[in-house]
């Protein structure tokens, strides 16, 4: 008849490292996910407040431009803030969500509706390489009642945010453009944040791996104190009493302090 063998049981000290390891991991991963949040949201809201005062500033120059029907400085002014900033990228289209500025549909129609042509044709377009409507987003910023579109597009060369803000068609517009809209065009700004995303990725791993190492530090540390104050001299105790149950009754439990541990060692 073949002994029975003793169980393979888990150590008190590995009982100890484990229960550490997931408390720690759990809670510092926690506090890692809310850091990332964080800093995606910041980033987030930085980038939407940079855009809402860019196209704040582009409608008051559309605006200030068209009036006196200065459209070609008012697509230099565009051209040059690209230049400036080549992570921006600004667009002017139509409310039926084609490009301003295409053709000469605009310039006749404001012709008609003053009575004379005191605008020329053009013969070609004045906003060239423009960015197309988004088919989803567009019709929310033509909408009623008129709001700014804030979204994110992302492909595999580069990620952007962009806004559409509705162009309103006011009173001081309206003898020129007509008072049946309310209106008449939306600028798109689009910013391209590959950059800041890569930063950011970059930030949250080298958060995560930091937070990775002081939970591998933290676990060890820890473990290593309990190990010398509880499981090394449960494990001492065990020893004697099975050699008690032997019939040996000359063990010795060396025990130090005063816990409830070292009185059941005396």
């Amino acid at each position: 008849m073949k002994p029975n063998r003793p169980s393979r049981t888990t150590t008190l000290a590995a009982k100890i490292i484990r229960i550490l390891v997931t408390s720690l991991t759990l809670g510092l991963g926690i506090a890692a996910l809310m850091f990332g949040l964080v800093l995606t949201t910041s980033r987030q809201e930085i980038t939407r407040e940079s855009l809402n005062q860019e196209a704040a500033m582009l409608q008051t120059a559309i605006e200030n431009f068209m009036l006196p029907g200065e459209a070609p400085i008012a697509v230099q002014f565009f051209r040059e803030i690209e230049g400036a900033n080549p992570k921006v990228r600004i667009s002017l289209y139509r409310r039926n969500g084609e490009i301003a500025f295409s053709d000469n549909r605009t310039i006749q129609q404001v012709n008609a509706n003053i009575g004379k042509e005191r605008f020329p044709s053009r013969a070609a377009p004045a906003l060239e390489m423009q960015m197309p409507a988004d088919p989803v987003q567009f019709p929310k910023a033509v909408s009623m009642p008129p709001e700014d579109v804030f979204f994110r597009q992302k492909d595999a060369a580069a990620s952007h945010i962009k806004i559409y803000r509705p162009l309103i068609n006011l009173p001081k517009c309206a003898a020129c453009h007509g008072s049946d809209h309310t209106i008449r065009g939306v600028i798109g700004v689009q910013f391209d944040v590959s950059s800041f995303e890569r930063s950011e990725n970059l930030a949250l791993a080298s958060g995560g791996a930091g937070f990775l190492l002081l939970t591998v530090v933290l676990a060890a540390a820890l473990g290593s104190i309990l190990n010398r104050g509880v499981a090394a001299p449960v494990a001492a105790i065990g020893r004697v009493c099975e050699r008690v149950a032997q019939g040996d009754f000359g063990g010795v439990v060396s025990v130090r302090g005063g816990d409830e541990i070292a009185r059941l060692g005396r």
